[in-house]
């Protein structure tokens, strides 16, 4: 699938933004006045393999999905966890500001390597407005 065919195919909030793939279904979650299961959110940036269409904790930012216009809403409140590939890390930078500022009580992501075998580990805390790398 093309990122246009993936991009087309997200939900426009109300605020214009979209979506991410998988969002709509948190965000229903959330009005409901429920958390998923595991209390955490996963992000996964452009990895499909990691959320599979039965987790309700799960969304995908796709790649050519700008994440300027990602509706973040659905994290207000809760830890969020975001896997990305070592290659995606700029974008991963920009989810986690994003995150922090629709109200997530967090960030860590969890940077799975390209060729160095170590999987590395960055944190960003909303109290601090920084990142730390590990």
């Amino acid at each position: 699938m093309t990122a246009a065919a993936q991009i087309d195919r997200h939900s426009v909030s109300h605020t214009g933004k979209r979506l991410p793939a998988y969002g709509r279904r948190l965000l229903a979650l959330r009005r409901a006045s429920r958390v998923p299961d595991t209390r955490q959110v996963v992000i996964a940036v452009a990895d499909w393999a990691l959320v599979n269409q039965h987790r309700e904790d799960a969304v995908v930012i796709p790649h050519g999905l700008p994440v300027s216009l990602v509706d973040f809403r659905f994290v207000a409140g809760l830890p969020v966890l975001m896997v990305v590939n070592e290659h995606d890390i700029a974008i991963a930078d920009a989810v986690a500001e994003r995150v922090i500022a629709a109200g997530s009580r967090g960030c860590i992501a969890l940077i799975k390597p390209a060729f160095t075998g170590k999987t590395g580990l960055k944190i960003y805390m909303s109290h601090f407005g920084d990142h730390h790398e590990h």
